[in-house]
């Protein structure tokens, strides 16, 4: 798992004041140009951004430089609706949020947060946490306000990854030891981010972990049961996954092995909502997820395909818990071998996936097996 820092305005939206003054052209006493100018090399918006003054005192500021006629309502209408999303990058932070850790960091006023927030609150659901210069007071590239940022982390800067749009921001965030992208299209961030070793899971898996994610955080007593056979390859991903997970996440962790029957007591009187298998499966993608009943038949390794299916009818009947199969393509099962390149990538990334979204936040344990 990474730590990733985003800005917002130039990496997630473009934005162009333009759009706000050409609707109050005829309010404006001075040029359209004269108050781009004002905004970028005067700092005329820095105190707002940095909390320092007030929605309507930054209105009244404007209103006196530049609209005089402009009434509070019309300001906050044109002032807001200035953002184009960059759907390319949204899309590639949504895929990025399921494995790593990413927070936001802007230089932004009040208004058009909460502008941005109601009108697109999917995008900011994809961070672990917001740093806001205009709550915290201070703004890129202040000391504080990237100290902030590790402190959320709670990681060294050098563990940190940052990107911004803003070349003026970069030298001060390398100094601080911040690992520094200065973004500039969709395809040299794949690169940058690609020369930082940060996995970025393809659409099947967003799409498959968005539905896992939704589904589990459902449940408040859940149990992961790790399946498979050590010394076939691949076909222990199940019980290695189990294994790295233990004393990691929110669930209670099992360890079956190729013996789920000997557990059948435990699986039955846990007293849990939900119980997941993960285990290696004959699929076409390398990851699919299954409810009880749609689980096809031969889809696991023949070493405990039956086993699996017994146990799987016998709770569906006489357990009322949730069942669900995560099933994890096999590519090699020879004996003696440990996991292929392959599938070593993908139990890392699953494990990512479960610490990122369903960390441990009490004392758990883990079921004694025989």
């Amino acid at each position: 798992m990474k730590y990733l820092a985003f800005d917002l305005g130039g990496v997630l939206f473009d934005f162009d004041y333009n759009i706000a003054l050409k609707k109050i052209k005829k309010d404006l006493s001075v040029s359209v140009d004269t108050v781009i100018d004002a905004f970028f090399k005067k700092d005329f918006t820095l105190d707002y951004e940095m909390g320092i003054v007030t929605d309507y005192e930054f209105y009244t500021k404007f209103k006196t430089n530049f609209a005089p006629t402009l009434t509070y309502q019309e300001f906050i209408d044109v002032w807001c609706d200035i953002f184009i999303p960059k759907e390319k990058i949204i899309d590639l932070v949504e895929r990025l949020h399921y494995i790593h850790k990413i927070i936001l960091i802007s230089n932004i006023n009040r208004l058009h947060f909460e502008f941005l927030y109601k009108k697109y609150p999917k995008v900011f659901s994809f961070f672990s946490d917001l740093i806001l210069s205009y709550k915290l007071k201070s703004i890129k590239p202040q000391r504080r306000i990237y100290e902030e940022l590790q402190k959320r982390f709670n990681v060294s800067f050098a563990d940190i990854i940052y990107i911004d749009d803003r070349v003026d921001l970069m030298p001060y965030a390398k100094q601080l030891g911040l690992n520094c992208i200065q973004f500039q299209n969709y395809e040299q961030l794949l690169s940058l981010l690609d020369y930082y070793n940060v996995k970025i899971i393809d659409e099947h898996k967003k799409n498959i972990f968005r539905k896992l994610k939704n589904t589990l955080s459902k449940y408040k007593n859940c149990l992961l049961v790790g399946i498979g056979n050590k010394l076939r390859g691949d076909d222990a991903i199940g019980i290695e996954i189990a294994e790295a997970l233990k004393n990691k996440i929110s669930f209670d962790i099992l360890n079956a092995e190729v013996v789920i029957e000997n557990y059948l007591h435990k699986l039955c009187e846990g007293g849990y909502d939900l119980i997941l298998f993960i285990d290696a499966a004959n699929i076409d993608q390398d990851i699919e997820i299954f409810n009880i009943d749609e689980i096809p038949n031969n889809l696991l390794t023949f070493t405990h395909n039956s086993a699996f299916k017994l146990i799987a009818n016998y709770l569906k009947n006489f357990s009322k818990c949730d069942i669900l199969l995560l099933a994890l393509k096999i590519e090699y099962t020879a004996i003696n071998e440990g996991l292929s390149k392959e599938s070593e990538q993908l139990k890392n990334v699953i494990v990512d996936f479960f610490i990122k979204n369903f960390p441990q936040q009490e004392s758990q344990w883990v079921l004694e097996e025989n």
